[in-house]
């Protein structure tokens, strides 16, 4: 992460426990390092956030169609409001 003192927002949707290693434990590192990354998990599955980030993670428990559904609703309805 070349530009530092960029917001950056790692969402993760859909990723399992089985295989930690490809997507999970490189965004839990780069949040880490770098005090400007926030990490955030949509999985219908039960799971955890990791201690270390506590503050700078959120984990978020449902269905990824209805969720992504429900943010395109508030989104439409946003864009009205102006």
């Amino acid at each position: 992460m070349d530009q530092t003192d960029k917001k950056v927002l790692l969402l993760e949707l859909g990723v399992g426990e089985m295989t930690p290693s490809i997507i999970k434990l490189p965004f839990w590192e780069l949040t880490a390092k770098n005090e400007n990354v926030f990490y955030a998990c949509l999985n219908q599955e039960s799971s955890h956030r990791p201690e270390h980030l506590r503050g700078r993670s959120l984990y978020l428990q449902g269905d990824l169609a209805e969720s992504l559904a429900a943010l395109r609703q508030e989104r439409s309805i946003a864009a009205n409001i102006k």
